[in-house]
């Protein structure tokens, strides 16, 4: 049994939070489309948030944090709800998805298209198949040196990064603390 002390422990945490880094470099290096998905948020009729499996977890933990600021954006929805608004033309569909090619994730993306919502993809592939219906396209870096067992990578960097994005969203937005308590479940 390895305890937490142990040199191997530590060493796998360090090489997590040099990941963490790489996702905050890449992130200011993709500034720009940070900022366009800022915009499209609050440009947006409704924002609907959707992924599957642990992207998924990511995409929930997103939704839940941007309904914290539901009286300063458009209504938020998890598309996994069976109480919600469909999606309509002037929606912002913001999906996660590590490989950018899960069928739910895909099915999704058709159901935006169809009716003229926008589309949003947060994925690490490079060329994922998704990417070509996305109106923007956030794209992760992966670990060179996969450090947890069946990945992980892409979950760590879209939590992290939605974190990230909705304490930038807030503090641009001037949000004051006591108004995300109000709304906090």
């Amino acid at each position: 049994m390895i305890s937490p002390g142990t040199p191997d422990f530590t060493a796998r945490g360090k090489k997590y939070l040099e990941f963490l880094n790489k996702v905050l470099i890449n992130a200011e290096k993709e500034y720009p489309r940070i900022e366009h998905l800022i915009g499209m948020i609050q440009g947006a009729r409704a924002i609907h948030i959707f992924g599957f499996g642990r992207s998924g977890a990511a995409a929930l933990a997103c939704a839940i944090r941007l309904r914290h600021f539901c009286n300063y954006l458009p209504p938020v929805w998890w598309v996994g709800d069976q109480v919600r608004e469909p999606i309509r033309k002037g929606d912002v569909v913001i999906l996660f998805s590590g490989s950018g090619n899960r069928p739910e994730v895909n099915l999704v993306a058709r159901k935006a298209k169809k009716v003229s919502a926008s589309l949003v993809l947060i994925t690490a592939n490079q060329y994922p198949a998704l990417g070509a219906r996305s109106d923007l396209v956030l794209i992760l870096p992966a670990m060179q040196d996969l450090t947890g067992y069946g990945g992980g990578d892409f979950e760590l960097g879209a939590f992290f990064l939605q974190e990230v994005l909705v304490t930038h969203l807030g503090k641009m937005l001037e949000i004051p603390d006591e108004e995300i308590g109000k709304n906090h479940v």
